[in-house]
C-alpha cells in the first residue's frame, strides 16, 4: 500500500478554486492508496472545497490542521465543526476525508494516528477562543498523542515538529509533520517526513514523498 505525504498547502481565496485545485493536484500530488495532509488553508471555504475535491480523487484522505488553519475569521471550534458537517453531508465519490485529532484510522491493517501537536513558542492568539494558557493547550495535545500511542500506529501525522514536544515520545515507523522545510530524516527507528509546499527547494521531488508501507 502506498501513502503520499504533503503539508503546508496554505490555499488562498480564489475566484477559480477548482482550476487552482487541479493545478495544485497536477503539480504537487501523486496518486496513492492513502493521502496524508498537514495544514490546508486559513480560509474556511477553500479548506472545505479542497477536501471535497480530494474526496473525488483518493480512496483515503487523512488530515490534521496546521498553523494556517489556526488563523480564522471565525472561532476555530466553529470552523472545524462546520467543515466536519459539510463533509458529513457531502455525497462522497471515493471517500469522505477524515480529520485526525487524537484519533486513529485503520486502513488495510495499517494504523494511522494523528493530532496537530504544539510548539510552545507559537502564537497563543491562534487559540484565544479557547484559553490563554499555553500549558493547558500543551498538556491537552500531549494527552492526545498518549492516546494515539495506545494503538501502536505505524504512521503518525502532526503539524508541529514532534522534536519540539519534549513530553511526546517519537515513535511509529513514519512521522509526517508540517512545520519547517522539506526533509526526510531518521530519528531512532522513526522516519520523519516533511513535504512543505511552501519550500521550493529542488533537493527533493514529489516522488520522494510517495512511501510504500
Amino acid at each position: 500500500m502506498e501513502c503520499f505525504f504533503i503539508n503546508n498547502l496554505d490555499l488562498k481565496p480564489s475566484k477559480t478554486p477548482f482550476a487552482d485545485f487541479k493545478r495544485l493536484l497536477d503539480e504537487e500530488f501523486l496518486p496513492a492508496d492513502v493521502l496524508c495532509i498537514s495544514g490546508i488553508s486559513a480560509d474556511y471555504e477553500m479548506a472545505r472545497r479542497f477536501l471535497v475535491y480530494l474526496g473525488q480523487h483518493y480512496k483515503n484522505v487523512l488530515y490534521v490542521y496546521g498553523g494556517c488553519d489556526m488563523k480564522s475569521d471565525m472561532p476555530l471550534d466553529l470552523k472545524f465543526e462546520k467543515i466536519k458537517d459539510s463533509l458529513r453531508s457531502f455525497q462522497k465519490k471515493l471517500c469522505t476525508p477524515t480529520r485526525l485529532d487524537g484519533t486513529v484510522e485503520v486502513i488495510n491493517k495499517h494504523v494511522f494516528g494523528g493530532a496537530s501537536g504544539i510548539d510552545r513558542s507559537f502564537c497563543i492568539k491562534s487559540w484565544d477562543w479557547w484559553t490563554s494558557d499555553v500549558n493547558e493547550i500543551y498538556n491537552d495535545e500531549v494527552e492526545r498523542f498518549v492516546r494515539i500511542f495506545n494503538y501502536s500506529p505505524e504512521v503518525i501525522v502532526s503539524y508541529y515538529d514532534p522534536r519540539k514536544m519534549p513530553d511526546v515520545k517519537i515513535n511509529g515507523k513514519f512521522w509526517h509533520y508540517g512545520q519547517g522545510k522539506k526533509s526526510i530524516s531518521e530519528n531512532g527507528d522513526t522516519i520523519l517526513i516533511n513535504n512543505s509546499c511552501l519550500d521550493k527547494t529542488k533537493k527533493y521531488t514529489k516522488n520522494d514523498f510517495l512511501i510504500k508501507l
